[in-house]
């Protein structure tokens, strides 16, 4: 009997792990979800974007901006969809179109990546195109079940 219980106890503990380490690849994706904010280096702006989504690997991003340079100071607005690196896990990938208004044009199509390191999420610039551009979490850390030590 004591050795069917210790069988029991170690098969349970092999399910168990099996299971938090599906659900924590889910898990460390949302924590890309929120509201984050940063300052364009070029031009002073502030920046806000918004990440939904995520559950079933793919996200939505909405990106405004109090002055669009590509859009001579017009009123604009960046939308994207993308999903989760297969290979880096702490990165999101992007497609995405800039449209400018009054009038309405989309002036930029492109991919966006963002990596996340440490609290923070980072835009990821194409080799001597700008530098990295450092957004800050404003919302709340979305939580999963469970713990959440992503």
């Amino acid at each position: 009997m004591k050795r069917f219980s210790t069988v029991l106890i170690v098969v349970s503990a092999l399910v168990v792990l099996a299971f938090s380490g599906a659900a924590g690849n889910g898990r460390s994706e949302k924590r890309f979800r929120g509201l984050w904010e940063g300052i364009d280096p070029g031009d002073g702006s502030s920046q806000q974007i918004l990440i939904s989504g995520g559950a079933d690997g793919e996200f939505s991003l909405t990106w405004s901006e109090s002055y669009w340079t590509v859009c001579d100071g017009r009123r604009a607005i960046l939308e994207g969809f993308g999903e989760s690196d297969r290979d880096e896990k702490n990165t999101l990938v992007f497609q995405m179109a800039i449209t400018c208004f009054d009038p309405k044009e989309v002036v930029v199509e492109d991919t966006l990546t963002f990596r996340f390191v440490g609290q923070d999420m980072l835009l990821v610039s194409a080799p001597g195109e700008f530098t990295d551009l450092p957004f800050f979490r404003v919302s709340s850390r979305v939580r999963g079940r469970g713990s959440d030590n992503d």
